[in-house]
């Protein structure tokens, strides 16, 4: 498989082994980590979600095909770099494209290894809130993901925790022990990355887990990040991603180098 040309600068940060199958969950700008992370790849990637995304957003990929047009021919189907794959018609009356149903998704995840290729999926949906906690149905996770990159934004930092922050306040609260209207600080984001029903719920055995703390706007927002992921990294999480999506910058990898 011949490499391609990235789209984005060359680094080591959030490269992808071919075969890859990514599943990204949370808040805090799924959609733009999607697509970021596709395009610094050096081999095709196949963009799609398990929940809705917004009609426009998918226009970012190079290709748009439906799952029966990828699935017929899958090496001949990828000639550009980032292919969005999903039903295009989008909701009856509506500005949202529907998931892929996970038997669909497990299928183009296999054809996705077997052509050397990478898959991200937006498996979650946040109703653009940084930060979230996962409903009993969330998320919809394919059972061959490798990675699951839990995405927090670090706008919530010091903002109360209500309805205007947090998606699903009460699950959050359940996971955190947070008080209603509480600030919500490091320690809060580190209580939802380690409960059980938190931040990487339903993490298909064996797969990596990933904090991508985007958001880190300015020096001293990179600094809590660092702080927030040497902490994580403590907890089980084996790789912290840290991020300014809105201005395409990939700031730092942190590892956990005892696995």
């Amino acid at each position: 498989m011949p490499k391609l040309p990235l789209s984005e600068p060359v680094s080591p940060i959030a490269a992808l082994p071919p075969g890859s199958i990514v599943s990204l969950v949370g808040g805090g700008g799924k959609t733009s980590a999607l697509f970021s992370l596709a395009r610094r790849q050096d081999h095709p990637v196949i963009v799609t979600t398990t929940t809705k995304v917004g009609v426009n957003q998918i226009q970012a990929a190079d290709i748009r095909l439906t799952p029966e047009a990828f699935l017929r021919d899958p090496e001949r189907a990828v000639q550009r770099h980032v292919v969005w794959v999903s039903d295009l018609n989008g909701e009856p009356g509506g500005q949202k494209v529907s998931g892929l149903r996970l038997p669909d998704a497990e299928k183009i995840a296999a054809a996705v290894k077997n052509c050397g290729y990478s898959m991200i999926v937006e498996a979650d949906g946040a109703h653009c809130s940084a930060i979230k906690a996962p409903a009993d149905h969330e998320p919809v996770v394919p059972p061959q993901t490798d990675l699951v990159v839990a995405c927090i934004g670090l706008s919530v930092l010091d903002r109360p925790a209500d309805d205007s922050t947090v998606h699903r306040l009460p699950l959050f609260l359940k996971c955190t022990n947070a008080e209603p209207g509480a600030p919500i600080g490091a320690d809060t984001i580190l209580k939802l990355v380690r409960h059980p029903r938190g931040a990487f719920k339903g993490v298909p055995p064996g797969a990596e887990k990933i904090l991508l703390l985007n958001q880190a706007d300015n020096g001293p927002l990179v600094d809590r990040a660092r702080s927030i992921g040497t902490e994580a990294l403590t907890t089980g999480v084996d790789r912290v991603w840290i991020t300014c999506l809105k201005r395409g910058a990939w700031i730092a990898e942190l590892r956990n180098d005892t696995k």
